[in-house]
């Protein structure tokens, strides 16, 4: 099991380098490879995560303190949906480790990951299944309503069906 990560993450690594996002979105502690490759990478990594150990009994390929540790040290934010979610892993809540129940205020957040000399599209990409409980909608409809105008392009990588993209699609608003 421990090769299929390590080979998960050179694939990973691979298409981070070619693609060049700006940031790397997981949603879901039960991938930590998004993490480990942003960090190594040197690319913004936001963590979502809604799980919580007392609700759902988490069981992960790695020990609890190690995920805890991967949390608290290779994600630029981790987002938590919940109090409990945050304080099942142990947190207090401070700058890098935040509740946000239903969104995050994202210009600011944008504008300080985005790097203006790149070029004039901030490059996003999600890891993660594509199924509706993974929140890519909520995400879009984020993206949408930002204030300011913002040029952007959203890689989806994961498992599941591929026409959730087209639907995607119809959230974006450019």
């Amino acid at each position: 099991q421990y090769i299929k990560i390590l080979l998960n993450l050179i694939n990973l690594s691979r298409l981070i380098r070619k693609h060049t996002p700006d940031i790397v979105y997981t949603n879901t502690t039960s991938v930590i490879s998004g993490a480990i490759c942003s960090k190594i990478l040197g690319v913004p990594h936001v963590w979502h995560i809604r799980e919580n150990k007392v609700t759902f009994n988490l069981r992960y390929i790695f020990p609890f303190a190690l995920m805890r540790l991967a949390i608290s040290s290779l994600s630029t934010k981790a987002i938590f949906v919940s109090n409990l979610a945050l304080e099942s892993f142990g947190f207090i809540a401070n700058d890098h480790l935040q509740v946000v129940h239903n969104g995050i205020c994202v210009n600011d957040f944008i504008k300080k990951c985005y790097n203006k000399n790149r070029s004039s599209t901030v490059k996003l990409v999600t890891i993660g299944s594509l199924t509706d409980r993974k929140g890519i909608d909520i995400l879009l409809q984020a993206l949408t309503r930002i204030n300011e105008k913002l040029d952007y392009h959203i890689d989806f990588w994961g498992n599941g069906d591929i026409n959730k993209i087209n639907e995607y699609k119809s959230y974006i608003i450019n």
